[in-house]
């Protein structure tokens, strides 16, 4: 099993009480050694290099953009395909997804590296969860570099392994399961609002495309 996490959000209540979203968002989902999900899902990239002309290794997908026709996409044509095959493909192999919401009241109270002892602790529950389903292979674990300082490494004493697997922390330009990851966490930020946008919305249908595979992590 290999699992793929990001997160989603902001941690200052100004930005929050702005959005309408009173949690940041972190997500993964767990995808199978053997599975026919990457034959799948990589459609998504090859849809979105026909529309934004260019190559399907010179995408990297972020659900802000997606979503919001930002980046990349502030020129471009509607992302909604890319989402839909993606979305599709989590369905068809059945993905399970593990969130949680982190209230950002709680996180702005805390001082001393507050995000770091909050993704520990994710991962804590995460592990316990995903231990009593025991699979027979070990679970390698990904999340985006860009979730920790630079430079910054966990150690066994600091948080649980799975599977005696510690998490590795790279790029998400260089694994697609970031990139999904980044996407599935965006998709649960917005359609978790308070008051929805029409993005949001859309959001949330895809959301409910998936609710049957979707794990809260409490």
């Amino acid at each position: 099993m290999q699992f793929f996490f990001d997160e989603s959000g902001k941690s200052d209540m100004k930005s929050s009480e702005k959005s309408r979203q009173p949690n940041l968002i972190i997500a993964g989902l767990l995808v199978p050694w053997e599975s026919n999900f990457w034959i799948d899902v990589w459609a998504a990239w090859e849809n979105a290099a026909e529309l934004l002309k260019r190559g399907p290794n010179e995408i990297e997908l972020h659900g802000w953009e997606l979503y919001g026709g930002k980046g990349q996409w502030s020129s471009a044509p509607n992302a909604l395909p890319v989402l839909q095959i993606i979305f599709s493909a989590l369905k068809k192999h059945n993905i399970p997804v593990y969130w949680t919401g982190l209230p950002v009241e709680k996180i702005a109270t805390i001082h001393e590296k507050p995000f770091e002892r909050i993704l520990i602790t994710y991962l804590n529950c995460l592990h316990e969860k995903i231990s009593m389903l025991e699979f027979e292979n070990p679970v390698e674990v990904y999340g985006d570099e860009g979730l920790v300082a630079p430079g910054k490494a966990f150690t066994k004493d600091e948080w649980q392994t799975f599977a005696d697997k510690q998490a590795k922390f790279a790029s998400s330009a260089c694994i697609h399961g970031i990139q999904l990851a980044d996407i599935i966490a965006h998709t649960l930020y917005r359609s978790n609002k308070i008051t929805l946008s029409n993005t949001d919305t859309t959001a949330t249908e895809f959301r409910a495309s998936i609710t049957g595979q979707i794990r809260h992590v409490v």
